[in-house]
């Protein structure tokens, strides 16, 4: 019994496929760090591209939000084992300080989101 709790509980909170299936939505994995001129994002987003991400932000809060869509590789009855995830996808994270959204820079390789959103005047100066 054990052993079934514990394989729903990572099918449900933490699955392979380079992210988590978490309330029926694929969760990817996010560092953010910031310097002293800058809020840096990274996010693993494994088979997608940057026409598949919209990021936006407002205020203080950054959001970034998607969709990995599933290839037509194999019917459904065909597949022995199952551990990637596809739908929709958004993830919001606080920003301690405002960012100037007008000059945010972008870089995506080998399915890595990386972010650079500078810091305004106002917060660098604090």
């Amino acid at each position: 019994m054990r052993t079934g709790t514990d394989r729903l509980f990572e099918e449900v909170f933490g699955g392979g496929g380079g992210g988590r299936w978490l309330a029926g939505t694929w969760a990817f994995l996010v560092d953010l760090y910031d310097t002293d001129d800058a809020f840096v994002l990274k996010a693993e987003l494994p088979g997608l591209g940057k026409d598949d991400i919209q990021i936006e932000v407002h205020d203080r809060t950054l959001t970034l939000r998607g969709k990995r869509k599933q290839e037509a590789e194999a019917k459904e009855e065909r597949y022995h084992w199952r551990e990637r995830t596809y739908g929709s996808f958004q993830h919001s994270s606080w920003l301690p300080t405002i960012a100037d959204a007008e000059k945010i820079q972008a870089d995506f390789k080998n399915g890595i989101l990386e972010r650079r959103l500078p810091k305004s005047e106002t917060a660098q100066a604090e």
